[in-house]
C-alpha cells in the first residue's frame, strides 16, 4: 500500500480538502512540502481579529446568517490559536473554517495601533492562502492598503464579506461617533480593487467608506453577482442605483439586494423605482437613509 506521500498531489488536495482549518494548520506544520500542499487547502476563511473577547462573541452573534457566508457554514462560527493573540474560547466547533483572534491588551491601547495590527495580521494570513481561497469573511475596525492588497490577490475569490462597523465596541481613546464619521470618510483604498476579481458572486460591504463609482467599478468586473448586501456605506447615494437598474450588465442576475444605513439625502423612496428594474430579484431589503450624526 501507498505511503501518504507517495499519493499524487492531485489526490492529496482533495482529501486535504475536507480537513477543518485547525487541522490544516497542523498539518502545516510537518514540513514545508505539507504547508504548501496545505495552503492550497483553504478555500474558505473566515477571520475576526478583536479587541476582546466580549467583542469576539458580539462580531459573531452580529453576523449569523450573513448572505455572503457559504450554506455549509451559515449560522456557525469556531475558533483557532493565533501566534500573536489568545484564542476566543466562544465558538462551535462544527465550523471548519472560522479563525477568531483576540489581540493580547498591550496591543489594543491605541487606534493606530489597533488598525495596524488587523490590517498586518489580515494580509499576512490571506496573502499565504490567496491562491486557493474562494470565500472570504473578515471582520476588522477599517480596511488599509495591505490587507486591500492582499485581498485583490485572490483571483478565484466568489464570495467576499468585510465588515468594518463596530458599534459595540467601547474604547476610552474613541469617541462614539466614530464609527459614523469612518464610514463617511472616503478612501482610495478601495480602488484596488478595481478589476481585482471577476467571477465574484456574492459580496456584502458593512461600515465601509466607499463611495458610489468604486463600488460601480466592482460590479462592473463582476457581472455574475446574485446577492449584493451593504450596510452603514454612508457615502454611496443614488448614483449606485441608477447604475444597478439601467447599466449593470449583471441586473438581471441579481437575486438578494440588501442596503441600509446611508447618510446621502439622495437616497429615499424613490430608489424603489430602480428596484422595479431588477427582476430576478427573489429578496430585496432597501432602504433606510441614516441620520446625519455629524
Amino acid at each position: 500500500m501507498a505511503s501518504f506521500a507517495e499519493l499524487p498531489p492531485e489526490l492529496v488536495l482533495r482529501i486535504l480538502s475536507y480537513l477543518p482549518l485547525p487541522s490544516l494548520l497542523s498539518f502545516a506544520q510537518t514540513s514545508r512540502s505539507s504547508m504548501t500542499l496545505a495552503s492550497a487547502s483553504v478555500h474558505t476563511l473566515s477571520l475576526g481579529i478583536y479587541t476582546s473577547r466580549i467583542a469576539s462573541l458580539m462580531g459573531k452573534l452580529s453576523h449569523c446568517g450573513t448572505t455572503t457566508t457559504p450554506p455549509s457554514r451559515k449560522n456557525s462560527s469556531a475558533c483557532t490559536k493565533g501566534t500573536a493573540a489568545d484564542s476566543d474560547p466562544f465558538g462551535d466547533p462544527e465550523d471548519p473554517y472560522a479563525v477568531s483572534i483576540v489581540m493580547p491588551p498591550e496591543l489594543t491601547q491605541s487606534l493606530s495601533i489597533i488598525t495596524k495590527f488587523q490590517n498586518g495580521l489580515a494580509s499576512l494570513v490571506v496573502s499565504r492562502h490567496a491562491a486557493a481561497l474562494r470565500n472570504i469573511d473578515l471582520s476588522i475596525w477599517s480596511l488599509d492598503a495591505s490587507a486591500a492588497e492582499a485581498l485583490a490577490k485572490c483571483k478565484r475569490l466568489r464570495t467576499l464579506s468585510l465588515r468594518l462597523d463596530h458599534p459595540y465596541v467601547r474604547h476610552r481613546e474613541i469617541d462614539r461617533r466614530h464609527w459614523d464619521r469612518a464610514a463617511g470618510e472616503g478612501s482610495t483604498v478601495w480602488n484596488i480593487f478595481d478589476g481585482a476579481w471577476g467571477n465574484l458572486e456574492a459580496i456584502s460591504l458593512e461600515g465601509a467608506g466607499i463611495t458610489d463609482w468604486q463600488l460601480q467599478r466592482i460590479l462592473e468586473a463582476n457581472p455574475s453577482l446574485k446577492e449584493v448586501s451593504v450596510s452603514n456605506c454612508q457615502l454611496l447615494g443614488k448614483d449606485i442605483w441608477r447604475f444597478l437598474a439601467k447599466s449593470w450588465e449583471g441586473r438581471q442576475r441579481l437575486r438578494v439586494l440588501k442596503f441600509m444605513a446611508s447618510a446621502s439625502k439622495e437616497v429615499d423612496s424613490s430608489i424603489l423605482d430602480c428596484v422595479k428594474h431588477l427582476t430576478g430579484l427573489e429578496v430585496s431589503d432597501a432602504c433606510r437613509r441614516r441620520r446625519d450624526t455629524g
